[in-house]
């Protein structure tokens, strides 16, 4: 990649957020409701004002007081999931005259029907000017560098968290803005994935001049060793996950299309930021530290099995989503090691697909 290039266009994008983030301010101040959101406008305005831009903001050539970073980096890591609340949580209507301001936009450009529905060309506008919003964000409020196995165990589950409660609904939940959604499922899901995933990693790890991720490489990195050791990994993983789910031959149906979307977000969401964000963080990040490569496949394939249990919230018994925990934790580490060794992240993507039809 053009760093020269890359630099250039965060720049442009930084500063459409400073438009976006005032402009949101003034909207909660302009109809701010003291009785129940006034102290959080003026706590996230503190925030924002203090600590908003201490991600090199602008490169940090304007107000370098309040855009450069802290030089503890201890506080770069707490401030980065710090900001991102702040930005999800301008949006929420606080007043019915603050909810209108996103209507009316949407009801200008003709977004919605008489019912106040997107219509189909609403649901195109509002998904462009979602990712108008978010992409700036995306460049601005950037993962901080990792220094020591500690911070790296933080940012992972900082980086989770953030996927799971914010990336996978950020389209879906601004584009309700304008409009009444005809269906938030699984697709939106998946446009999330890849508009806001798959950008979140490429510029996270770009921002930090790290490795970024390949889905296909001309490098021949598939030798005879490699192969044997992904066959018994294979084997394994194959063993594990009959043994947790008690079905040793998979009866193949045809998936329908909601489970086929359901497969590519999960399948494209979960190893871009597991194998091709936090592993490749932990990796690349700690290379003076002597266990880097291990301790990065275990923290990385923990976390990714411990976030099956939010399942539970959803109301799935407690056996089978502890199962499907043990599964996500022996699975994310073969994926990770099947990934260090091909770097082929088109590899992990397929098997973590059919997995998912081959549980159905």
């Amino acid at each position: 990649m053009n760093f020269a290039f890359f630099r250039h266009v965060r720049m442009k994008f930084q500063l459409s957020y400073l438009v976006i983030i005032t402009a949101l301010l003034l909207l909660n101040w302009s109809f701010r409701d003291f009785h129940n959101f006034g102290f959080n406008t003026i706590i996230y305005t503190i925030i924002i004002v203090l600590f908003g831009f201490k991600f090199n903001f602008l490169d940090a050539k304007f107000l370098p007081l309040l855009t450069r970073k802290f030089k503890h980096n201890w506080l770069n890591i707490v401030n980065y999931p710090l900001q991102i609340v702040v930005f999800f949580n301008l949006f929420p209507i606080p007043t019915e005259n603050y909810f209108n301001v996103f209507k009316n936009v949407g009801n200008f450009f003709h977004f919605t029907t008489a019912t106040g529905h997107l219509s189909s060309w609403g649901l195109i506008g509002s998904f462009t000017v979602s990712l108008l919003i978010l992409l700036p964000f995306l460049f601005t409020v950037v993962i901080p560098e990792v220094k020591n196995m500690g911070q790296l165990l933080v940012i992972t589950i900082e980086i989770t968290v953030v996927y799971v409660i914010y990336l996978m609904h950020s389209v879906s939940s601004t584009m309700s803005l304008f409009g009444d959604l005809t269906d938030s499922g699984e697709l939106l899901s998946l446009l999330s994935t890849l508009f806001i995933v798959a950008p979140f990693v490429y510029i996270s790890l770009s921002n930090q001049a790290l490795p970024l991720p390949q889905l296909l490489s001309r490098k021949k990195t598939v030798t005879i060793k490699t192969a044997v050791v992904l066959l018994i990994l294979f084997t394994s993983a194959f063993c594990i996950d009959s043994a947790i789910w008690q079905h040793p031959f998979p009866t193949w149906q045809a998936p329908s299309t909601e489970e086929l979307v359901f497969a590519l977000r999960s399948g494209i969401g979960e190893e871009l930021i597991f194998r091709g964000l936090i592993l490749s963080i932990g990796i690349n990040s700690l290379k003076n530290f002597k266990y880097n490569i291990i301790s990065s496949i275990i923290i990385s394939s923990v976390v990714f099995g411990l976030i099956h249990l939010v399942n539970i919230l959803a109301g799935v018994e407690v056996t089978s989503v502890v199962s499907s925990t043990i599964d996500a934790v022996g699975l994310g580490f073969m994926f990770a090691v099947l990934y260090i060794l091909t770097r082929k992240l088109i590899f992990v993507i397929g098997i973590h697909c059919y997995g998912i039809f081959y549980k159905k």
